[in-house]
């Protein structure tokens, strides 16, 4: 794939500085197409910027939960349901950054290794396949250094 096609691929799906995206990978090897699938999927699973519909849903269709109650509560005391999305969208991001952390190092759960010996029971990668679901030579990493940048909620980040 050429720069150029690669830059289109980037416009198309509405990447800021999509050239800037397409000389990352073609020039330094960085699969910047894959961190960015990756990135915009995780963002897709956060509930919408200034959508307060889903408050009325959980209170409908989960009322005896704990988070139902707590939504009720938050309610009655007079926190808004704006408020409450840009906390639940916080939470909800700043987990997946914890997960993008997670995917590039194994050797961080504690539980992942044997206390006698300090091996690594299980290794992983995040890895782009080829035609063949073979895996690529690089893995997709350094998710976390352009999570945040990613945000649907971000104004250079909204598609017209």
């Amino acid at each position: 794939m050429t720069q150029d096609e690669l830059t289109e691929i980037f416009r198309r799906l509405g990447v800021s500085n999509p050239a800037s995206w397409a000389s990352s990978q073609i020039n330094e090897g960085i699969p910047q197409l894959g961190r960015f699938l990756v990135i915009r999927a995780m963002w897709d699973c956060v509930t919408r910027a200034g959508t307060t519909n889903w408050i009325d849903y959980e209170l409908k269709h989960s009322a005896d939960t704990p988070h139902a109650k707590a939504l009720q509560q938050m309610l009655d005391a007079g926190v808004s349901r704006e408020a409450m999305t840009e906390l639940v969208r916080f939470k909800q991001a700043e987990s997946l950054r914890e997960v993008c952390y997670l995917l590039e190092d194994y050797t961080s759960v504690p539980q992942n290794s044997n206390p006698d010996t300090g091996e690594e029971y299980v290794r992983w990668s995040l890895r782009q396949l080829d035609t063949e679901d073979q895996p690529m030579a690089w893995p997709i990493d350094g998710l976390h250094e352009s999570f945040w940048s990613l945000d649907p909620a971000l104004p250079e980040n909204q598609q017209s």
